[in-house]
C-alpha cells in the first residue's frame, strides 16, 4: 500500500485547490438500562447524563436537535460540556461550525466556535434500536450536520435511531503547531477536530439508550470527508469499542498521508503549515497560543484559505502518532476496531473537482499528467490513454476518480475482507442534474439516494430513482441492524478471489473486477 502514497498525495493536494487536554473518559453509568426499562413521562423529553432535552414529534417517533456533547477551546481537544438542571430546548437545529463560504450555494450558513452538538431522529425513545451516526463531508473546511440533505427522519422510519454530528472545521479544527504540540500532553496536535467525532461516540455510547437506541449496535457512517473520518475511526485506537459497524461513500484512508513533522522536503508537514497560518496572523513570537486564540474567526478563515474559496486549505486529518498512529493503510491491515465494513464510490467522483479544468485535446492531457505526477506520467499515461476515452478530459477524469476513490475503496475492501465481512459497491446511477450540467454520476450524488430526501440540485425524483432510494436505504439500514446488507438483489460479500461488488443503478445488479486493469496499474506505481 505504502507504494500509493506519493501519487495519492499529490492528488490530493489537486483535489484541494479546486475546492476541499485528553479526551474526557466514556463513562458508563448504568444509566443505559435503567432510564431506558422506564417509560418518560413526556416521550418528547429525555434526560441525558448533563440534563433533560425535550425534541418534537417526528415521524414514529421523535426528533431532537442541537444537544450539546462537548465544549470547544479553540485549538483544544473538546471537553466535557456544563450539566444543565432546566429542560432545554431541543426543537431547532443550531449552528454549523466555523467555516468560509460554501463552494456551491456562495453563502455561509448560521455558525458559532461553540458548535459541538448532534441532532438525534428516534422511532421511539422506549426502544432499543440500532443506532446510525453520521459524519458528514466538505473537505474538512465546510458542512454540517444540520444540513436538510441529512435529515435522518427516512432512516427513523425504517427502525433505526438516526444522529448527525457537528466538528470543528479547517484550522479550527486540526491546525497543528510546535507549541500546541507541546503543550498537549503527549506530542501531537492537529486533530482536533477527529476528537471532537470520538467525543460525539462517547456521548453516543452514554446516552443513546435513553432515546431509543442500542449503545452495542452502534454503525458510523459518512461521505468524503466523513468517509475518510469513518475508516479512521477504524484503525485508532482511541475510537476502540465505540461502534460496530463502519460504511466508508468515496473516501478512504489512503487519503491521509499528512505528517505531524519530519516529512520529507518535498513535502510539508501539519506543524509547518500550522506554523505558516501563525505567522500570517501575527503569531510569531511571545505566547503564540494566546494570540492564535485571540483572532477573530473571520480572519483565521480568511488566511487559512487564501482569502477565497479553496486556497491553501492543507487543514485535516495528519499522522500524529496518537489518534492516528501511522500510515492508516496500513493500520486496515490490522486495525483497532475490527468491524464489518461497506465501502465504495461513485462512477463520475472527479467531475466536480476538475469541471473548469481545460483539457480539450491530447497533447493538453499529456502536459498535465507530466506536470502533475512526473514520476509515474508514463505508466499513467499508459493505462489511461486519451485514445480510449471519448475525450481527453474524460481519460483525467477516469484517472483522477479512480486514484483518489474508485481504487483506494476496492485496496480497502481487499484488506478488510482478509478479518471480516466486506461488501463493495460502485454507485453509476446518473441524475437528471448529473446530465443536465454534464457531470454524470458525482461526487457526493448517491446522498440524496442514502437519506431519501430530495432537494436541489438532485430534486423531483423519477419512479425508477425512488426505487433506488428505497433500495440503498435497506441495504444501509440492514446493515446497520444485522451486519448484513441483504436486499432484494443480493449483495456479495467481497473476497479478493472473486473480486465482487453491487452496481448501484436503476437496476441493481452484482458484478465482478471493478475497474480492476485500471486500479492493478495504479497498485503498481513507485515514487
Amino acid at each position: 500500500m505504502t507504494k500509493r502514497l506519493l501519487l495519492l498525495s499529490v492528488l490530493l493536494a489537486a483535489c484541494s485547490s479546486n475546492n476541499d487536554a485528553p479526551l474526557p473518559a466514556a463513562t458508563d453509568t448504568g444509566a443505559e438500562d435503567t432510564l431506558a426499562d422506564a417509560p418518560p413521562v413526556d416521550p418528547l423529553t429525555v434526560t441525558t447524563d448533563k440534563g433533560p432535552v425535550q425534541g418534537i414529534a417526528s415521524g414514529p417517533g421523535a426528533a431532537f436537535f442541537n444537544i450539546p456533547y462537548a465544549s470547544a477551546v479553540r485549538f483544544a481537544p473538546p471537553g466535557p460540556r456544563e450539566a444543565w438542571t432546566a429542560v432545554r430546548d431541543a426543537t431547532k437545529r443550531g449552528p454549523a461550525c466555523s467555516q468560509g463560504v460554501d463552494a456551491i450555494t456562495m453563502t455561509k450558513p448560521e455558525q458559532a466556535e461553540d458548535c459541538l452538538a448532534l441532532n438525534v431522529w428516534t422511532p421511539s425513545t422506549t426502544g432499543k434500536a440500532p443506532v446510525m451516526v453520521f459524519i458528514h463531508g466538505g473537505s474538512f473546511t465546510n458542512g454540517s450536520g444540520n444540513m436538510a440533505l441529512y435529515d435522518g427522519a427516512n432512516l427513523q422510519k425504517r427502525g433505526v435511531v438516526a444522529v448527525t454530528i457537528n466538528y470543528r472545521l479547517g484550522a479550527f479544527g486540526f491546525l497543528a503547531h510546535p507549541e500546541l504540540s507541546k503543550t498537549s500532553g503527549r506530542d501531537a496536535s492537529g486533530n482536533q477536530g477527529f476528537l471532537d467525532q470520538i467525543a460525539a461516540l462517547q456521548w453516543v455510547k452514554a446516552n443513546i439508550a435513553r432515546f431509543g437506541g442500542d449503545p452495542s449496535n452502534v454503525t458510523v457512517f459518512g461521505e468524503s470527508a466523513g468517509a475518510i473520518s469513518v475508516c479512521l475511526h477504524v484503525v485508532s485506537p482511541l475510537s476502540k469499542g465505540l461502534f460496530h459497524k463502519a460504511i466508508s461513500q468515496s473516501g478512504s484512508c489512503a487519503l491521509v498521508t499528512a505528517r505531524l513533522r519530519n516529512t520529507t522536503a518535498a513535502e510539508d508537514s501539519a506543524e509547518e503549515r500550522g506554523a505558516r497560518l501563525a505567522k500570517d496572523l501575527g503569531c510569531e513570537s511571545g505566547d503564540v497560543l494566546a494570540c492564535l486564540r485571540s483572532k477573530p474567526v473571520d480572519d483565521v478563515i480568511a488566511k487559512a484559505t487564501g482569502g477565497g474559496i479553496g486556497g491553501e486549505m492543507g487543514f485535516g486529518p495528519n499522522i500524529d502518532g496518537y489518534a492516528i498512529p501511522a500510515a492508516p493503510m496500513k493500520l486496515l491491515a490490522a486495525p483497532a476496531n475490527d468491524v464489518p465494513y461497506i465501502t465504495g464510490a461513485n462512477a463520475d467522483e472527479a467531475t466536480i473537482f476538475t469541471s473548469m479544468l481545460k483539457i480539450d485535446t491530447a497533447a493538453e492531457y499529456e502536459t498535465i499528467i507530466r506536470t502533475n505526477y512526473p514520476i509515474a506520467a508514463d505508466q499513467i499515461l499508459a493505462a489511461y490513454p486519451a485514445s480510449s476515452f471519448p475525450s481527453p478530459k474524460a481519460a483525467y477524469n477516469a484517472f483522477f476518480g479512480d486514484a483518489l476513490f474508485v481504487c483506494p475503496a476496492r485496496w480497502s475492501a481487499q484488506l478488510v475482507s482478509a478479518r471480516a465481512p466486506a461488501y463493495l459497491y460502485h454507485f453509476t446511477h446518473v441524475t437528471g442534474f448529473g446530465t443536465l450540467s454534464n457531470l454524470g454520476s458525482f461526487h457526493s450524488s448517491e446522498l440524496w439516494f442514502v437519506f431519501g430526501n430530495w432537494s436541489a440540485p438532485v430534486a423531483a425524483p423519477t419512479a425508477d430513482e425512488r426505487k433506488l432510494s428505497d433500495a440503498i436505504g435497506t441495504y444501509w439500514t440492514n446493515f446497520a441492524k444485522t451486519g448484513d446488507p441483504g436486499g432484494t438483489v443480493a449483495w456479495p460479500k467481497y473476497t479478493v478471489a472473486e473480486d465482487k461488488h453491487l452496481v448501484l443503478a436503476s437496476t441493481v445488479a452484482a458484478a465482478s473486477g471493478l475497474t480492476k486493469t485500471r486500479c492493478d496499474a495504479l497498485a503498481k506505481l513507485t515514487p
